[in-house]
């Protein structure tokens, strides 16, 4: 089965899923960014998140409370000599105990699910199967399917919550003085102090996620406190543009393609960010994310009439994989329909031509093969 968020509650799919035992495996692909998971009879697992930096298991319980930061320079030692899951290396040092890593793991895999499924721009396929992941494959929980909606769900009603307060991540912010006591709240202190130190009237609010390194979700919530209890006061907003370009200059591409991410996931429509994102890749050397990018920004741009554009970003994705047809035969597509009937059959004529090409390479190479392994005749 396959589909688009925006057609298909993936809330119901999954409990669909748990009600009637199925099992497989889930790949949501939004904005070139894959995310698979496994829903089994026994649990949930995350199987991979595309490059998208998930928030480190030690820094989770650092902000918790739960562990000291000795504690944790020793697990991670130990883990670099035994490669065992920092989790369990913790766990049998009494350091935290197991519902503390149930709990962190859940943290983890609940808030990619979320990101993922609350995406409504998104595609998703789902392939049934009944062989499960290897056990050392992926993230596990012991949360069934039924479960991890009720999570995911949960965290995207307070997700809504918290975005009327905080209404955009270009929003800048500084934090008061003295730092106001932020009494009776669940999150850790430490989250506070992190995300405090950065509301410094220079960072939109994008900036502050990415440089305390915590999800949306969490940096968001402090965001939304602080400005609930008058902590913070807004000093406009920042240049989207300019955040990236700013970070590029500064020689931080990796901090720029996370910001120009969480702006996309903001506004899946800003056909210009997503192309900077695509240019961004490239000097990554993210070419299958480039070039998916590159193709989203075109038909995006195609489907408002503008296929000119659209043709110039598509020539961009033709830079990083020239013999690849089907940018090529789009390309010719969009000219078409802008009336440039010449050059439109000028590229058509160059698909022909690539295609034919192939086909010869393929022959060669079955009769290469054929003479390998015995005289089987190929015409």
């Amino acid at each position: 089965m396959r589909g688009f968020l925006r057609q298909v509650r993936l809330f119901d799919f999954l409990q669909f899923l748990d009600i009637n035992g199925r099992q497989g495996i889930l790949s949501i692909d939004a904005g070139g960014r894959k995310t698979q998971i496994f829903v089994g009879r026994d649990g949930v697992r995350l199987l991979s998140s595309g490059r998208r930096r998930r928030p480190l298991f030690g820094e989770i319980l650092l902000r918790w409370g739960r562990l000291g930061e000795d504690d944790l320079a020793q697990a991670l030692e130990e883990q670099r000599r035994t490669r065992r899951p920092i989790g369990e290396i913790l766990a049998r040092r009494n350091a935290i105990t197991t519902e503390d890593v149930e709990a962190c793991l859940r943290t983890q895999v609940a808030e990619e699910i979320c990101d993922a499924i609350s995406d409504e721009f998104a595609d998703f396929e789902f392939s049934p199967t009944e062989r499960a992941p290897d056990e050392d494959e992926g993230f596990r929980l012991t949360l069934n399917g039924g479960g991890i909606v009720l999570e995911a769900a949960r965290r995207v009603d307070e997700w809504r919550r918290v975005r009327t307060v905080v209404a955009s991540f270009a929003q800048i912010y500084r934090l008061r003085k003295p730092v106001p006591e932020i009494e009776g709240t669940e999150l850790p202190k430490r989250l506070f102090e992190e995300v405090a130190a950065l509301l410094d009237g220079g960072r939109c609010v994008n900036e502050v996620i990415v440089d305390a390194g915590l999800t949306k979700l969490e940096t968001c919530r402090v965001v939304a406190l602080f400005k609930e209890r008058e902590a913070v006061r807004p000093m406009g907003l920042a240049d989207r543009y300019e955040v990236v370009a700013r970070s590029v200059a500064d020689g931080r591409v990796d901090r720029a393609v996370r910001i120009a991410e969480n702006f996309l996931f903001e506004d899946p429509l800003d056909v210009r960010m997503r192309v900077e994102l695509a240019r961004l890749y490239v000097k990554q050397h993210y070419k299958e994310d480039a070039y998916r990018e590159f193709r989203a920004a075109a038909e995006r741009l195609a489907r408002q009439g503008f296929h000119l554009q659209a043709v110039d970003v598509l020539k961009e994705a033709r830079r990083i994989y020239p013999e690849r047809l089907g940018a090529q035969f789009t390309v010719a597509q969009y000219l078409l329909r802008a009336g440039r009937v010449r050059e439109a059959a000028v590229e058509g004529v160059s698909v022909a031509d690539l295609a034919v090409r192939r086909l010869r390479e393929s022959r060669t190479r079955l009769i290469r093969l054929a003479g390998s392994i015995g005289n089987v005749p190929v015409r």
